[in-house]
């Protein structure tokens, strides 16, 4: 499952650019404090759910 590897590589290393121009423009005043928590939060969700469902898509294939 190499794919699926470099699958959440490439995701992990998008949210984390993601959640850093939240973080920046939360911190220059572009955005509200609560809109950034939303977003960070829903991303790391989205994220998690992601590798979760690889990660039982890949034990399913064990067995």
């Amino acid at each position: 499952m190499k794919a699926s590897q470099e699958v959440i590589e490439q995701l992990e290393q998008l949210s984390s650019t993601f959640m850093q121009v939240v973080e920046d423009q939360r911190k220059s005043g572009g955005m509200e404090d609560t809109a950034a928590i939303m977003i960070q939060n829903s991303v790391s969700y989205f994220v998690s759910w992601c590798r979760r469902d690889i990660d039982l898509s890949k034990s399913g294939e064990k067995k």
